[in-house]
């Protein structure tokens, strides 16, 4: 999974589920928090096409998604698909 976000200056992609250098998600390591902090859930099953979707206004994402419609073309209008996330008291559930 992959994000893009105008509003950070990163040249790079920040790809959130492969593991990194030290053997996490890099998503713990871009925050800088130990991985017990967020329990991250799928809220259903992947699709098997790939795609860009949008989550929220800012965020362009690249990959599998669990909702939505997923675009082949980057300047494609976009599914947003921010509302699929859902909050437990131990969890986060998202769709990608």
């Amino acid at each position: 999974m992959r994000f893009s976000n105008s509003s950070m200056k990163r040249k790079e992609p920040l790809e959130i589920w492969s593991l990194s250098k030290n053997g996490s998600p890099p998503f713990y390591d871009y925050f800088r928090c130990p991985e017990s902090t967020v329990d991250f859930r799928l809220t259903g099953n992947l699709s098997q096409v790939l795609g860009y979707f949008r989550f929220g206004e800012d965020v362009t994402c690249y990959g599998q998604s669990c909702v939505g419609d997923r675009a082949r073309k980057y300047d494609s209008p976009l599914c947003d698909i921010s509302s699929a996330v859902k909050f437990g008291e131990q969890n986060c559930r998202i769709a990608f």
